[in-house]
C-alpha cells in the first residue's frame, strides 16, 4: 500500500483533457444521484458533479489499464479505480467551490485487477486480478484481509442487501454466501459468465454468457435469514433474441 499526496499529478475539474482515450467503464454513486465516473482507455478517470459539465480528472502515472470503477457506499468521495498495477482509491473532496482530489492510496495487487465490488455497508471490498479473488479491508485501510486463488477469475459483483456475492470463473460461477463462507457453485455452462445482476433485495441473480441471447437466473429464497436456501438449478427468464423477433 502507497499513500500519494502530492499535488503535482492531480488534474483539476478545470483542466482540459487532449484527445481523451474511449470509456472504458462507469460507475454511478448508489446514494449520491449527481456523482458519476468514467474510466477511460488512457488511464484517465473523469469525475462529474452534476449538473457541472467540467470533470474532476484522477490521472496518476502508474494508473493504467483501466477495468473497474467503484464507489464506497455510504462514503460521498471515496472512488475506487481496478487497474493492471492494482487498486488506487481515490478521495474526491469538494473545496471552495471547486472540486479537486486530495490523495489517493495504490493497494498493489501482484497481478492486474479484472473487477472490483463493494459489500453493501461499504466497510470491505472485493476484487479479483488474473489470478485470484481478494478483500480490502476499508475501515483499517490496510491490505487484503483474505485471498483465495482463483483459475480463471472473470469478475466479483456483491449484492445490494444481505451480503451475497457473485464470482464469475471460467465456465461457471459460484454465489458466496457472506465473503469466506461456503459457496454454490454452478459448472454446467456452455461459455464464460459475461454479464450479471442482483435483484434490489437479492432474491434472485440474472445472468448471460458469452455469445447467448438467453437471460437466466438463480432464486435465493428467503436471503435476509441466515441459512437461507440457494436454488440448485439455473432457470431460463427471456431469450432476447425471441423477444426482438416478435416486436
Amino acid at each position: 500500500k502507497r499513500s500519494i499526496r502530492d499535488p503535482s499529478i492531480f488534474g483539476t475539474k478545470t483542466e482540459k483533457i487532449e484527445k481523451p482515450g474511449p470509456i472504458v467503464c462507469a460507475a454511478w454513486h448508489p446514494s449520491s444521484s449527481d456523482q458519476i465516473a468514467f474510466g477511460m482507455s488512457d488511464g484517465v478517470v473523469q469525475v462529474f458533479i452534476l449538473p457541472s459539465s467540467k470533470p474532476i480528472v484522477l490521472r496518476h502515472q502508474q494508473q493504467r489499464d483501466i477495468t473497474s470503477l467503484a464507489w464506497q457506499p455510504n462514503s460521498l468521495k471515496s472512488l475506487s479505480v481496478g487497474s493492471s498495477s492494482g487498486v488506487f482509491v481515490w478521495e474526491v473532496i469538494s473545496q471552495k467551490g471547486s472540486n479537486m482530489p486530495s490523495r489517493t492510496t495504490l493497494h498493489n495487487t501482484s497481478h492486474p485487477v479484472t473487477s472490483l465490488s463493494y459489500t453493501p455497508d461499504g466497510r470491505q471490498c472485493l476484487v479479483t486480478t488474473t489470478s485470484s479473488l481478494m478483500v480490502l479491508d476499508c475501515v483499517a485501510g490496510d491490505g487484503p484481509v483474505w485471498i483465495r486463488s482463483v483459475s480463471n477469475p472473470g469478475f466479483v459483483l456483491m449484492s445490494p442487501e444481505y451480503c451475497f456475492s457473485l464470482l464469475a470463473e471460467g465456465q461457471r460461477f459460484h454465489i458466496l454466501r457472506g465473503i469466506t463462507e461456503g459457496k454454490d457453485s454452478y459448472t454446467r455452462l456452455q461459455s464464460p459468465v459475461k454479464c450479471a445482476a442482483w435483484s434490489p433485495t437479492a432474491s434472485h441473480l440474472f445472468f448471460s454468457m458469452s455469445g447467448s441471447s438467453l437471460v437466466l437466473t438463480v432464486e435465493i429464497f428467503n436471503p435476509r435469514e441466515v441459512y437461507s436456501k440457494i436454488a440448485s438449478e439455473t432457470e431460463i427468464m427471456i431469450d432476447l433474441n425471441k423477444t426482438l423477433l416478435h416486436n
